[in-house]
């Protein structure tokens, strides 16, 4: 078949091209530990206001009973009942006036503790402190063993063949604009190859292979429990179809960090090849990334404890062979590879509890017990004051 006239195909294809494909970078990376400290502090000014109003309601339910005359009931909530300067039978009028006042001082003691509470509470909720270092690898343990599943995905359009192998192949179909397309996936065919060097596989590897009849070939590999044992490594990517080819490669390169929950850093791109041309020869189009090895330890009780994993730095890129229509019978093959650079320093991350349980009672009691104590000394001083009673029995007369 032939290139649509008036229209420019690159070699190989009948698939004419328009300004070529689209460019894209995109990078997901480790997230640090969400703060609440915001919404905490927000929480704590929403509880003074709460606190301050409520004051206000306390002091104007005071002067309510004393009004009505209901001045038992503020007696009856004097907790420093056993605290008042002693007073004889004939300072009746004062030693009731006293026993008021501690109602009322014990109200506001009530409100106060109680704002206590809930700011203190609020702190210990945003408890975990995150500690993210970058040190050399000298500094880091040496006898941690740094296993991550590595997962390396390529999309080739205008792929000039069938990437999946036939036997044991899923088929499905889908309806898209001007018909229907065809879509295989499963195994690859023998001819699709990967080969890693600088690594080692603990827990397997495996090798898989999409194509629609729309041209695109997706060729996914998963190494688990991969670990660098060099300072540098490679991952080799080989089509050797005789119809290898594609006019563009999306890459996407993703490793574990070992960073709960589940965090991943990944990064991916894409490579066009030149107008008029199609990747495909003996060089291939290279991705240079830098692996920084990563340690995790919660030191909150939390799990994991512990984990380990790399971060994905993206470097470079060199474009491999390209062919156009006259010199493409002379080449054979269509190459991808990753290399894989170790970085000479270790990424730390520490999670720890600024407050233990125990700190937080102990930090609790203590200012229950200063408020108390503040307030009952507060409360000694004004007793301490030489009053004349006939101005009490005035007040208790008028009122």
């Amino acid at each position: 078949m032939k290139c649509p006239a008036g229209s420019q195909c690159p070699a190989a294809t009948i698939n004419p091209t328009f300004g070529g494909e689209t460019v894209f970078v995109s990078s997901v990376q480790p997230q640090p530990l969400s703060s609440r400290t915001r919404d905490r502090l927000n929480a704590q000014s929403s509880v003074l206001y709460g606190a301050l109003g409520n004051l206000v309601l306390v002091v104007c339910a005071i002067f309510i009973l004393i009004k009505v005359r209901r001045n038992d009931f503020l007696l009856g909530l004097d907790i420093f009942v056993n605290t008042h300067k002693p007073m004889s039978q004939e300072q009746r009028v004062l030693k009731e006036w006293q026993s008021l006042l501690g109602g009322i001082i014990s109200l506001i003691a009530a409100v106060v503790v109680i704002y206590f509470i809930v700011i203190q509470s609020l702190v210990f909720i945003d408890n975990i402190r995150e500690t993210r270092s970058l040190i050399p690898n000298l500094s880091a343990p040496t006898t941690l063993i740094t296993e991550a599943v590595f997962s390396t995905f390529l999309s080739f359009r205008n792929y000039g063949a069938n990437c999946v192998a036939p036997a044991g192949a899923s088929i499905s179909t889908a309806s898209v604009s001007g018909g229907v397309v065809t879509h295989y996936s499963g195994r690859c065919v023998p001819e699709v190859t990967v080969a890693t060097i600088g690594l080692t596989v603990a827990g397997g590897a495996s090798l898989s292979c999409s194509y629609d009849e729309s041209g695109v070939c997706n060729v996914t590999y998963v190494c688990t429990g991969c670990n660098m044992t060099q300072a540098q490594g490679s991952i080799v990517v080989s089509m050797n179809q005789p119809f290898s080819y594609a006019t563009a490669i999306s890459w996407n390169y993703t490793t574990t960090s070992g960073i709960p929950p589940n965090q991943i850093s990944s990064f991916a791109s894409s490579i066009t090849s030149e107008k008029g041309q199609s990747f495909r020869g003996p060089q291939p189009t290279v991705i240079n990334l830098q692996k920084t090895r990563t340690i995790f330890t919660d030191n909150t009780g939390a799990e994991p404890p512990s984990g380990s994993g790399y971060q994905i730095e993206f470097i470079s890129n060199v474009t491999g062979s390209q062919v156009n229509a006259a010199l493409f019978q002379y080449a054979r093959q269509l190459l991808f590879q990753f290399n894989l650079e170790r970085s000479q320093n270790t990424f730390t991350v520490v999670r720890e509890q600024l407050l233990t349980e125990a700190t937080f009672v102990a930090s609790l009691l203590g200012g229950i017990s200063g408020v108390i104590g503040g307030l009952g000394a507060l409360l000694s001083v004004v007793e301490g004051v030489q009053v004349d009673t006939s101005c009490f029995e005035c007040v208790e007369r008028c009122c």
